[in-house]
């Protein structure tokens, strides 16, 4: 890994982020590029009565980056739309992670907007002693290989819901002329249930395969809060899938840290 981007909102945060971020870009001997976006609202700097300075911002973001043994990191501070600056930085000098705190609204739009990995986080946790993989991909290595790398346990959650369903072309036809193709569905299911198991007992994982109670994203959330997990990760293939687009309620409603990793990470 060569870099992380460390994206930031608030000043208020910014101690913990680079002190999260470090953490993580020296366990992966990675660069830093420190960026600091002032959106939404004006975040005064010291107090409430001075207004945002650029130039005493980014000395104070660079002191804090020293203090941590990180004076080479690359600070920025700009103003503007958040997913705009990440897209562009990224393009200017491509990163591996990014690392951004969690601003209602705006840090979902981010991820939506980026394919690279990101954490997201709330508790700004250095460590993790357990984690929840929740996925769409029978066989995520990529992603599994990844989250390794900031934890070591981790439990695979598989919601059936996610699976597409297979229709057939009625004889009869209802409204759309199309119904559920049964026997083709439950040989899919079968098929991801089998490369499922297959894969957590090569790697040594729990993981469960099944069909949740409510929508997908209450479900995955269900299954974190029952697991205590302090790190969720979810894998999947873009936007467009079923994990894919709720991924942006998850990351509103959670209330731990988030690893996203999309397929293709490496």
């Amino acid at each position: 890994m060569r870099r992380i981007l460390l994206v930031c909102h608030s000043v208020e945060k910014a101690k913990e982020l680079v002190e999260s971020g470090v953490e993580i870009a020296n366990r992966l001997d990675a660069a830093i590029t420190f960026l600091f976006i002032h959106e939404v609202e004006l975040f005064n700097f010291f107090n409430k009565e001075r207004p945002f300075d650029k130039v005493e911002l980014w000395k104070h973001l660079k002191s804090l980056l020293s203090e941590h043994g990180r004076e080479d990191a690359v600070v920025l501070v700009e103003e503007g739309d958040s997913a705009d600056w990440v897209e562009q930085e990224l393009e200017k000098e491509s990163s591996s992670l990014v690392v951004i705190d969690y601003l209602e609204s705006v840090t979902a739009t981010v991820v939506d907007r980026v394919s690279v990995p990101f954490l997201v986080l709330k508790r700004f946790s250095r460590e993790y002693s357990n984690a929840l993989m929740a996925t769409e991909i029978s066989q995520p290595k990529e992603c599994l290989e990844f989250a390794k790398s900031f934890t070591q346990s981790i439990a695979l959650y598989f919601d059936r819901s996610v699976v597409p369903i297979p229709y057939a072309t009625s004889p009869v036809g209802d409204a759309v002329g199309e119904v559920v193709d049964i026997a083709v569905y439950e040989e899919i299911l079968q098929f991801k249930e089998e490369e499922l198991e297959k894969f957590c007992k090569e790697n040594g994982l729990e993981c469960r395969f099944e069909s949740g109670d409510d929508t997908l994203e209450n479900n995955i959330l269900t299954v974190a809060s029952q697991n205590g997990v302090e790190l969720l990760v979810l894998s999947y293939i873009d936007s467009m899938t079923q994990l894919g687009s709720v991924v942006s309620e998850i990351i509103d409603r959670a209330t731990t840290d988030i690893l996203i990793c999309q397929r293709g990470i490496n």
